[in-house]
């Protein structure tokens, strides 16, 4: 497991920002892919994202108060949230939906992009830098 300290929250948390526009403008990347390959390609980014949304539970921040601790998993939203007290034996922890649904979507466009930019990629390889519609007209002469 990954500690977060306090230092790089404010670095996590311009980083978690970032990827939210980057995965705006995702969209405009999709759009482009054939609707042939858009399915397959959205499947695979929404299975890649539900594992790393899982998987970002290695991820831990710890917090310190006058009455307790607080246990956070989970980035950029929290997915496992964990209180003990420093009086009493109390000890709450709870799996927050909310965060996965979140944590899913955010991994799941991100692999979106990235999937749609290398069909576009291998489709240009394949076509010699044309575009699949065009024939070859824009080779140039």
């Amino acid at each position: 497991m990954v500690d977060i300290t306090a230092a790089a929250r404010p670095a996590l948390a311009s980083l978690s920002t970032a990827l939210l526009v980057l995965s705006a403008l995702s969209w405009a990347v999709v759009r482009r892919v054939p609707d042939r390959t858009r399915n397959r390609l959205l499947t695979r980014a929404l299975l890649f994202g539900c594992l790393a949304a899982a998987s970002s539970a290695l991820l831990v921040s710890r917090r310190h108060s006058g009455m307790g601790t607080e246990i956070a998993r989970g980035w950029p939203r929290v997915v496992h949230a964990r209180w003990e007290s420093f009086d009493a034996s109390e000890r709450r922890s709870a799996v927050l939906a909310g965060g996965l649904v979140v944590n899913a979507l955010v991994f799941g466009v991100g692999c979106a992009r990235l999937l749609g930019a290398l069909d576009g990629v291998r489709q240009a390889a394949r076509f010699g830098g044309s575009s699949p519609g065009s024939g070859g007209a824009d080779r140039g002469a």
